[in-house]
């Protein structure tokens, strides 16, 4: 949905709280961060793994964004909010486990 759309449906009044400059950065990094973290738990994966197919997703929506008519576009900065957000979820799970043993 274009973040313009966004207000009218907001009845928790989140839009009121990011509303800054490339707030939808932070929104992306927290939405990736909660997929990466969730999709560690399906099953053991090796850590490319773990990296890899969230990541894959990721650029898979830009593409897709960039191609369809809904007054959405590719954005490389969006792509690397929701990286950052996969990797700090790696690696926290990474840590807990190293912690662990």
């Amino acid at each position: 949905m274009p973040g313009n759309k966004l207000k009218s449906i907001d009845k928790a009044g989140f839009s009121d709280f990011l509303n800054f400059e490339n707030s939808d950065k932070l929104v992306h990094g927290f939405m990736f961060f909660g997929l990466a973290f969730l999709f560690q738990f399906l099953k053991e994966h090796r850590l490319l793994k773990s990296i890899l197919v969230p990541f894959l997703i990721s650029f898979l929506i830009e593409i897709l964004q960039g191609i369809m008519p809904y007054g959405r576009t590719f954005d490389w900065f969006d792509l690397l909010a929701n990286t950052i957000g996969i990797l700090l979820a790696v690696g926290l799970i990474q840590s807990i486990k190293k912690a662990k043993n």
